[in-house]
């Protein structure tokens, strides 16, 4: 790092020295349009450039896509004759964007686009899922907000250690709860091997709800999951160490498309910065790492997750450095950012700050007056050095394009690569199919389990009695369930009609679905499929109506003196 005259400011620029160049860790604070974001792409462009650094944005707080506009050249004016001044053509670069898949937040983006542009088209990206088997020690502490050894710690990262390579989440809540249970194995009514829970009940509960940060997105999935639609198109788990591999790109992160969850969000930072961690080795070139919004991520004085994700990140500044990484740090607020990732930043530029944060700068650093005419004084585009306050600089700009506030990416995107824009919607096809057959496969592995206790328990019944010569006191028991359960099913088939004949006489229409749902008030527990078979049998025909379910025409037709076909066009109009 050296400063360098020019005809127009002084300039922080990284000239190539004789010796190997150091890597560093760089915070970069300053309040919003005040040209910290175009500072960061000019270092980021010249390690590119000439230390042939890979590249990883890990996080686009404002989904806004700010990083992925390195792909195109710059166009703006004033860009393009700061670029004529310093001597510098433009220049677009290499840029991959790995998007983290949610089927909902898909589909919403499709809609969105055909509202806009008809079409319904969206930029070339790679979609990822996160592995569920590469939820370690480091990400389950984040999850459960908490460095301390405890049980709901100990029990997930022992659960996780268990899981197979097909595992999905559904597997993983059943490997936690089968270690809550106390399991006992009996050979002829003998007690044979008791063996103890490692958590109880209550860590397993604060767990599943911990996992629900999952569900709606469905992040976690198994680690040989790959969906590949008719189109080619493919959603399959991050593989950091394929990403590492690639010597020609800007990786850019996005996760604009999972639910709009502070805490998620935050984790899948957490995570792609310990994926990046665990895989260094597998890198051929040195790493540079931006992360946007760090204030956010590890905010000082606070706690759980965020102190945690701020001493992980200081931890992480310190030793990777030493393995060729430059790690880049973008905050609005400077004392605001976490105390660990403050002190492990080996240069801090401090761009124009917000009045509330001068302030408190101010008091901390004891500012002479002309630093802090200076710094309040400093244009966009303009920052000083931490320990060179007193020395304006003025950053370049970089060869591609820069995001403003009035750019969208889409609207780029169509203008400079029509041909490369996917229509998704095979894609969305492809993961309605497969989440469709995955919950088929776990209500028929739940009823074969259910199956298997039942015949277990049998099994018990049967010894017991035959241990204690009452064998015929099972049969008995036996017959009477049947009776029981038969009974039980003939009333809630007279309770089906009943409800059917009232809601006729108040509403006219009946659906199978208003009976299921009056049935549970009542007390029985039936699906709108049972109403349906049940009705079917009495000799009541069900009308299906895509407003609200299966409604009877032909039956209010009869009840009225009409025929079927004369009730349907009675309703239609004709």
């Amino acid at each position: 790092m050296k400063f360098c005259k020019s005809r127009h400011y002084q300039h922080l620029v990284m000239k190539k020295p004789n010796v190997k160049y150091e890597h560093k860790t760089f915070l970069v604070f300053g309040t919003t349009l005040t040209g910290k974001s175009s500072a960061v792409e000019v270092v980021v462009e010249t390690l590119f450039e000439k230390e042939k650094c890979s590249i990883f944005f890990t996080f686009d707080v404002n989904d806004v896509y700010e990083s992925a506009f390195a792909m195109f050249e710059a166009s703006e004016k004033p860009q393009l004759e700061q670029l004529k001044k310093q001597k510098r053509n433009k220049e677009a670069k290499p840029v991959k964007i790995h998007c983290l898949f949610s089927l909902k937040g898909l589909e919403k983006e499709i809609r969105e686009m055909k509202k806009k542009y008809k079409d319904g088209l969206l930029p070339e990206m790679d979609f990822i899922v996160l592995d569920i088997t590469h939820q370690r020690r480091q990400e389950t502490e984040f999850l459960m907000e908490t460095d301390e050894d405890k049980g709901f710690v100990k029990l997930m990262v022992n659960s996780g250690n268990d899981l197979k390579k097909s595992d999905g989440m559904h597997e993983f809540k059943e490997i936690i709860h089968n270690k809550t249970k106390k399991h006992v194995e009996y050979y002829h009514g003998e007690k044979l091997k008791e063996i103890d829970p490692i958590a109880d009940k209550k860590d397993e509960r604060f767990l599943f709800g911990a996992l629900n940060l999952f569900e709606k997105d469905k992040l976690l999935m198994p680690h040989n999951f790959s969906v590949t639609s008719e189109d080619g198109i493919t959603v399959k788990p991050l593989n950091m160490r394929e990403i590492l591999e690639d010597k020609k790109s800007y990786h850019v992160f996005i996760s604009k498309l999972v639910d709009d969850d502070p805490k998620l969000r935050e984790y899948i930072v957490n995570h792609l910065l310990c994926e990046l961690d665990r895989n260094m080795e597998f890198s051929p070139r040195p790493v540079v790492i931006v992360t946007e919004e760090i204030d956010t991520l590890s905010e000082f004085g606070s706690f759980g997750r965020k102190r945690i994700f701020d001493k992980r990140n200081g931890e992480m500044m310190k030793r990777i450095r030493k393995q060729g990484v430059t790690m880049i740090g973008v905050a609005t607020e400077y004392t605001k950012t976490g105390a660990m990732t403050h002190s492990k930043s080996t240069v801090k530029l401090v761009f124009k700050l917000g009045a509330d944060d001068m302030e408190k700068m101010k008091k901390i650093y004891q500012y002479t007056k002309q630093q802090i005419k200076i710094i309040g004084g400093l244009d966009i585009g303009e920052f000083v050095m931490e320990g060179e306050e007193l020395r304006r600089v003025g950053a370049k700009v970089p060869k591609h394009s820069h995001k403003h506030h009035q750019m969208n990416f889409y609207e780029e995107y169509r203008k400079d690569f029509p041909e490369k824009l996917k229509d998704y919607s095979s894609l969305v096809k492809a993961m309605k199919e497969y989440y469709k057959a995955e919950d088929k496969r776990i209500r028929d592995e739940e009823s074969r389990v259910r199956e298997l206790k039942k015949r277990g328990i049998r099994r018990r019944q049967e010894y017991e009695a035959k241990k204690k010569g009452k064998e015929e006191d099972l049969q008995e028991r036996d017959e009477k369930r049947k009776v029981e359960k038969k009974a039980g099913a003939e009333k809630r088939n007279e309770q089906i009609v009943k409800i059917y004949w009232e809601m006729r006489k108040e509403k006219g229409r009946v659906s199978s679905r208003k009976i299921a749902e009056e049935l549970k008030e009542r007390g029985i527990e039936c699906n709108y499929k049972t109403v349906q078979n049940v009705l079917k049998e009495k000799g009541i025909k069900l009308f299906k109506s895509k407003k609200d379910g299966n409604y009877d025409t032909d039956n209010l037709a009869t009840m009225q003196g009409k025929t079927g076909d004369e009730s349907e066009k009675e309703e239609s109009g004709q």
